[in-house]
């Protein structure tokens, strides 16, 4: 290729990525966390306080409520019971009902600065592959992660994960270039973006064990040392420290940081329920997060990584540039083993970039014939994963688990309802006329009339859902999935998704049924 060529692709992937999610977010609704994060985020700016939503930090909902500013939102007033209680849940719902007109605005200008982190993380893995491996197996890599579900999934969403993962790949990659470089310059710069990565989410206190272990390996390979790793370790403490200080609205207040770190698992409810490939259970699966990357990881990106490994193990050469994207990987997949919580793949997301980078190994040796049929045929099989799941890449599950058909069975939550689809029911509503009364059990935080469904709500415990009415039905997949737990918990006979067919799914996270006709 032309060295132009070389230019002008990773902006081109970058903007294929953008695209995607762009587009793919017009028929998607607010999903559960979203509306906490851009209410909290917007109380942030406009009353300068940091009570609601503790639990996550300020950085990315400062983002999401930014371009909100010139709109005239209304929030509960300082002296509501609500915002003195800091019921965060209560306020965004709050927030959704004051606002319902905006909300088509609202969606739209929230969810753009993390896709655009999206955009930047997908050019920064071709930087980063580039240095390391050279132009082809970055642009490789590059596309790869503009075809990634998973990340698509997230970047079009106004929550933490995807910002959490840029942000960890970013400090991981100056980490990279401080330690090359030994540049007091790049040091502060790591330090920077390394405050940043802390102010996303508190899984980004990773980063501390994992320049650890990489700076220990460094030494003890003799590429780095002991004197330099600490002067560089104390310059990213400090600034690091500094920029957490900044980013609560320059309170320079370290005890709002601790504070929300105390508040992780401050709401899970004690009697949660459990879920995993169709066994319900009271304590979390320590082997959950494992399952769902093994699941909704595509098929491709999984050989690839084996491919990776192989070339890896005969070629050694590159050991350096592996361990930097090995290590977070494994010890963020390691420490998920861990998590008093089951939730999802996001919770592993900021492993993915690593992963994806590493892939380009599988092209950094001259290439054997069977080799490169191998990497052009899984590279052809992720784009057809990626035109096959648009536009609903939350839902994705690869063809080895069964599509997003067979979510359900498997995993349940963000992992593929998250309560996003209620556009999509309306329209099918619309083309549907005769498909009358509708009696919808959804699982969300948004008023199903804000999109235009029109329904007859159901509770979870409505005596319809013992015995079905011969009327038509929307259930979330998400509350397909609680029948199930509730079967296994009570031993109701409720579990629809063995007993009922729907007769079609919207977005793979809102089932339809018809009865008598859906009996099996």
């Amino acid at each position: 290729m032309k060295p132009s060529v070389f230019r002008y692709l990773p902006i081109v992937f970058a903007l294929v990525f953008f695209l995607q999610g762009y587009f793919g977010n017009t028929l998607k609704s607010l999903t559960w966390d979203e509306p906490v994060f851009i209410a909290s985020g917007y109380s942030y700016l406009v009353r300068h306080d940091f009570r609601l939503n503790p639990e996550a930090p300020p950085l990315l909902q400062h983002l999401q409520a930014l371009p909100l500013l010139g709109l005239s939102l209304q929030i509960v007033p300082s002296h509501h019971p609500i915002w003195q209680k800091a019921a965060h849940i209560s306020f965004a719902q709050h927030f959704v009902h004051a606002n319902a007109i905006h909300i088509p605005v609202i969606t739209q200008r929230a969810r753009l600065p993390i896709l655009l982190i999206g955009c930047i993380l997908n050019y920064t893995i071709y930087a980063w592959g580039h240095g390391l491996y050279g132009p082809v197996p970055a642009l490789f890599t590059s596309a790869l992660a503009a075809l990634s579900p998973n990340l698509l999934a997230h970047a079009k969403l106004a929550t933490t994960d995807l910002g959490c993962a840029a942000f960890m790949f970013f400090a991981v990659y100056a980490f990279w270039c401080a330690t090359e470089k030994n540049n007091r310059r790049i040091w502060i710069l790591c330090g920077i973006i390394t405050g940043l990565a802390l102010l996303t989410k508190y899984t980004a206190l990773l980063l501390g064990p994992i320049y650890l272990i990489l700076g220990v390996w460094l030494w003890w390979r003799k590429d780095q040392l002991l004197i330099d790793l600490i002067k560089g370790a104390l310059l990213i403490t400090v600034i690091a420290i500094v920029v957490i200080g900044a980013g609560f609205n320059f309170s320079f207040n370290p005890m709002l940081y601790m504070h929300g770190l105390q508040k992780i698992y401050a709401n899970a409810q004690p009697d949660y329920q459990f879920y995993l490939m169709g066994q319900v259970a009271s304590k979390p699966f320590w082997y959950y997060h494992l399952a769902a990357f093994m699941l909704k990881t595509p098929v491709p990106m999984l050989f690839l990584v084996g491919i990776a490994t192989g070339v890896l193990i005969r070629h050694p050469q590159h050991r350096k540039a592996a361990a930097f994207l090995l290590v977070p990987a494994f010890l963020m997949l390691t420490v998920s083993c861990f998590d008093k919580t089951n939730l999802g793949y996001r919770r592993i997301l900021p492993a993915l970039p690593f992963l994806v980078l590493f892939c380009g190994h599988a092209l950094t040796q001259a290439p054997t014939r069977l080799r490169t049929i191998a990497v052009v045929a899984l590279m052809i099989w992720s784009l057809a994963e990626a035109v096959r799941i648009y536009p609903h890449h939350l839902s994705y599950f690869n063809t080895v688990a069964g599509g997003p058909e067979n979510g359900p069975y498997l995993l349940d939550d963000s992992n593929i309802d998250w309560g996003q689809d209620l556009p999509g029911l309306a329209i099918w509503q619309q083309t549907h006329p005769t498909a009358q009364p509708l009696n919808l059990l959804y699982f969300g935080n948004m008023p199903p009339e804000i999109y235009g469904v029109k329904a007859t709500v159901l509770s979870q415990i409505a005596d319809d859902i013992l015995t079905p009415k011969p009327e038509y039905y929307a259930i979330s997949a998400h509350n397909l999935v609680w029948f199930r737990k509730l079967k296994a918990q009570h031993g109701f006979d409720i579990d629809w998704l063995s007993k009922y067919t729907p007769i079609d799914r919207i977005g793979y996270s809102i089932y339809i049924y018809k009865f008598p006709e859906s009996a099996q």
